[in-house]
């Protein structure tokens, strides 16, 4: 892959195929041009750090600094309010990373946070490269010569930092709490937070505005002159002084003390322990303890009412009054926490270890992410097949396609860590259950790292419960991803072990899946003949179990074989043959919409122009009874295809447009190629 500016990149032009069969033709567009803004909000006040924020003012533009400190110093407040202020000198966008060096999860692997800035940047799903270093030189390639900031938060090491580097031109910002020397000797600049200077202001200023200035002043007459606390720490005090409109500051300020600041261990026990132990109710802190047991970055009022088997009506009050205590954070609804909060939740959690029932809480928690997601999985997909016997429960969610995907998409982190913390303690089938849960979202979102990462995940857990049936499903799972990201190679390896696995159990759907996706495979190299006879076999075992789905699904597949080899008649035939056995069955229209998508196109390349506009009209309506907006988009855009077809370039651009919104408002990586064929409106 190649890249140079944003504005005039092209994302690539890759050839992978086992085969090649006459002339290739190679056509490229350049990528559209992406501005993320990607950096949290910053803090309302921040106090202090006068000469840092001189010294950062003084930094090139285009360098790399490191800001070192111990946690709680306000490395990510600094970092956040001064990048948001000279937000103009980076037109070209900020990414931003948390990389959760120090958090129970361990460190974010560096490869897939150059998958999400790639996404970011307008790198479609599938033009993603697999290798880290791959994906590092594409990185480069796209911001050099542009403004960029980039904000690295939290790296635990050099090596974690050196693969996202940016192109020449741009800023890096990275927050650690040690002086990471290989940045060091690469040309960056370390600057060292210690402890705050003016906390008695800022602590002030945190608290009760309602305090009358003779009663502060005279405060900081009896306390200011010994404080030189952490940053985290004035916010937690302030807000316990908020709270406690009536209390002298001097009451808290031997937490804010340079010993306990400078304490290794524990250096913020005391203020932690102070704002724990002034929250208003038993309940509230036994929630802040059971939000420790939780392993993903972050967690809804929903997921905590079940970790602590109460109502969302219940904990959402307590939520609130935790993120005022500055003991969690609070962002669109969602809650994290900082590492040292976390950290101070699980020491407080361990000594009500039996009281609390941590490991019932974590199993009922996990437990419900699994059936919500599978619940989930049944909206987007009815009538797939499903090894897992949770897909046999009552869903206890109500969603709409829509609702289920956005849920999927939010939680897929969350999902991640709850699998892996699964299979850690032994639930296993749980584990790749959640894997199989995923799918939908997977196929329509593309998020390849967690996908890979999920299945992979499943697989292990598989493997530890000896079930085969299961371990095929996940081989399969990955070889989709591989497939989907175009590793022709890798994709066929899998679903041939899975081939296998399916064979040795004698899970006849499995292997009928398996043969499908060698045929995808072969269809994706150009092997049309030897894909169709993989899709053939595929059908007859459908046959044989009377799934008539899985048939029909084969004979779609040898269509779009045809489409390939332009035989559009025979492609034409075989998915009315398709489209009429979904006609017939309500739940199926989103499979009904996509045969006649390919139905159109067919219709298109052989320049039936009404009967494609008639298909693709067809098509629309049942996305848009469905909600499948994802969908919608892929008809507009077939729609402007026709369009160019009949040389009618005003209707193209109108179609493009409309798609390029439904995109966009989705978040989907296709906005940027759609956005590419865009021709700027004239005044």
């Amino acid at each position: 892959m190649t890249g140079n500016h944003i504005s005039n990149a092209t994302v690539g032009a890759v050839v992978q195929a086992r085969a090649i069969r006459g002339d290739i033709h190679i056509h490229t567009r350049p990528a559209a041009r992406i501005t993320p803004r990607q950096l949290p909000r910053g803090p309302r006040l921040l106090v202090d750090r006068e000469e840092v924020r001189k010294t950062l003012d003084d930094a090139p533009a285009d360098s790399t600094i490191l800001l070192a400190g111990s946690g709680g110093a306000g490395k990510t407040a600094l970092a956040l309010a001064w990048l948001h202020r000279k937000a103009g000198r980076y037109p070209d966008g900020q990414l931003f990373a948390d990389l959760r060096g120090y958090s129970s999860g361990g460190p974010i692997p560096p490869g897939r946070v150059l998958g999400e800035w790639l996404r970011a940047l307008g790198v479609a799903p599938e033009q993603i490269p697999a290798s880290l270093d791959e994906r590092s030189a594409l990185f480069r390639s796209l911001t050099a010569g542009n403004r960029f900031a980039v904000l690295a938060d939290n790296a635990a090491s050099t090596a974690q930092i050196k693969p996202l580097l940016p192109g020449p031109g741009c800023l890096m910002v990275v927050t650690a709490r040690d002086l990471l020397g290989g940045l060091l000797v690469n040309g960056a600049r370390a600057l060292a937070l210690g402890p705050l200077e003016e906390s008695l202001p800022g602590t002030a200023r945190f608290a009760d505005r309602s305090r009358t200035t003779r009663r502060r002043n005279r405060r900081r007459s009896h306390a200011g002159a010994r404080l030189r606390p952490a940053a985290l720490a004035v916010c937690l005090t302030g807000a316990t002084l908020a709270t406690h409109p009536d209390w002298p500051i001097a009451r808290l300020a031997h937490g804010l003390t340079l010993p306990a600041f400078d304490t290794d261990d524990g250096a913020m026990t005391e203020i932690f322990d102070s704002a724990y132990n002034h929250l208003p109710d038993d309940e509230t802190r036994r929630l802040y303890r059971l939000l420790s047991h939780h392993p993903g970055p972050d967690i809804t009022p929903e997921a905590a009412a079940v970790l602590a088997d109460t109502t969302i009506e219940a904990v959402t009050p307590r939520m609130e009054q935790l993120a005022e205590a500055n003991l969690i954070n609070e962002t669109r609804g969602r809650f994290s926490f900082h590492d040292l909060a976390h950290d101070h939740a699980c020491t407080t959690a361990k000594k009500y270890g039996a009281g609390d029932d941590a490991t019932g809480a974590f199993v009922r928690c996990a437990y419900w992410y699994l059936r919500t997601a599978a619940a989930a999985q049944k909206v987007l997909i009815p009538g797939r097949w499903y090894l897992g016997r949770v897909f046999t429960e009552a869903p206890d969610a109500q969603l709409t396609d829509r609702t289920a995907l956005e849920w999927l998409a939010a939680e897929r982190l969350n999902l991640l860590a709850i699998a892996n913390v699964a299979h850690q303690r032994g639930l296993h089938t749980l584990a790749w259950q959640i894997a199989e849960a995923c799918w939908g979202l997977f196929v329509r979102r593309r998020y390849y790292d967690t996908w890979i990462n999920l299945y992979e995940t499943g697989l292990k857990a598989a493997r530890v419960a000896g079930d085969l049936e299961a371990q095929a499903r996940m081989l399969q799972g990955q070889a989709s991803a591989f497939l989907g990201m175009r590793c022709y190679d890798r994709a066929e390896a899998l679903a041939t072990r899975a081939l296998g696995l399916a064979v040795d159990s004698s899970h006849r759907h499995a292997e009928a899946t398996s043969l499908e996706l060698i045929g995808l495979v072969e269809l994706g190299c150009g092997d049309h003949a030897d894909a169709r006879e993989h899709f053939d076999a595929a059908r007859e075992i459908y046959h044989d179990l009377d799934d008539e789905r899985g048939a029909m699904l084969m004979t779609r597949h040898e269509a779009e074989a045809d489409l390939a080899a332009k035989n559009y008649g025979r492609a034409i035939e075989l998915l009315t043959e398709a489209e009429q056995w979904c006609a017939v069955r309500p739940e199926e229209s989103y499979l009904r919409s996509r045969c006649l998508i390919r139905l159109g196109r067919a219709h298109r390349l052989l320049s039936h122009h009404q009967a494609a506009l008639d298909t693709l009209e067809k098509a629309l309506d049942l996305s848009r009874a469905t909600d499948a907006h994802q969908q919608q988009a892929e008809i507009l855009i077939e729609f402007a295809d026709l369009a160019a077809s009949m040389g009618k370039p005003d209707l193209e651009q109108r179609h493009l447009r409309e798609a390029h919104a439904i995109y966009t408002e989705l978040g989907a990586a296709e906005a940027a190629t759609v956005a590419s064929r865009l021709v700027p409106k004239t005044e």
